[in-house]
This record gives C-alpha cells, structure tokens and sequence, in this order.
C-alpha cells in the first residue's frame, strides 16, 4: 500500500517556500528597516511561514515513526502550524489596517484578540 501523501514533495513545496520568503526579505531589506508597525506584522508573518515551512516536514516525516519522541514532534509541529496560520492571520489584519488606515481602532483590537483567544482553545 503506498503512502498518503510523498514526502518529496512536502521538502519541495517547503524548501521553495523558505527561499521565496528569503528572496523577499532580502530584496525588501531597505523598507523593512523602518519600525513602523505594518513592518512588524510583516516581518512576524514572514518569521510564521518560514517557521510553519520547518515545521511541516517534520511533522510528515515523523508520522507513522513508532514511539514516543516522534509523537511528541508530531504533535509539537502540529500544534505549532495551527497557532502559527491563527497568528498569521491576525498579523495579516493589523497589516492592513495599519498599512491601509494608519492605526487599528481599539473595537477591532479587541475583536481580533478575541477571536485569536477562541481560537486558542483548540490546541
């Protein structure tokens, strides 16, 4: 019986992600320089795919693996790619709303963390 899914292609996909989110950061250097709060979020989303691009193949190569530390690493990754693509996100809005209006009103503030919180509790 073949396997589920191919491992190759997980690296592949992972290892094409990590060099595209390099090549941005490089290219990107100058701007991303300034403290502005739009370049924090987009520096922490890039930090949460470049981290969930690690994590992935980790989590799939050690599925399957009997005993104990690969099912701690399976369960450690995957938790991680769930809180990493809820942060990514909430990242991803406060970059628009800095980047588009200037500054988060304190109602969607409180509304974003909310959810993240929510969200939270299915780990």
């Amino acid at each position: 019986m073949s396997p589920l899914f191919n491992l190759e292609c997980i690296y592949v996909a992972n290892i094409i992600g990590i060099v595209l989110i390099v090549v941005l950061i490089i290219c990107n250097l100058w701007r991303l320089q300034s403290k502005t709060p739009a370049n924090k979020n987009l520096v922490l989303m890039m930090f949460f795919s470049i981290t969930s691009c690690i994590a992935d193949p980790i989590s799939y190569t050690m599925k399957g693996i009997p005993g104990l530390m690969p099912k701690i690493a399976v369960y450690a990754t995957s938790t991680w790619l769930f809180a990493a693509n809820m942060l990514a996100v909430l990242c991803w809005v406060r970059f628009l709303g800095y980047y588009l209006n200037g500054s988060i009103t304190r109602r969607h503030k409180i509304a974003l963390n909310a959810i993240i919180v929510a969200g939270s509790r299915f780990l």
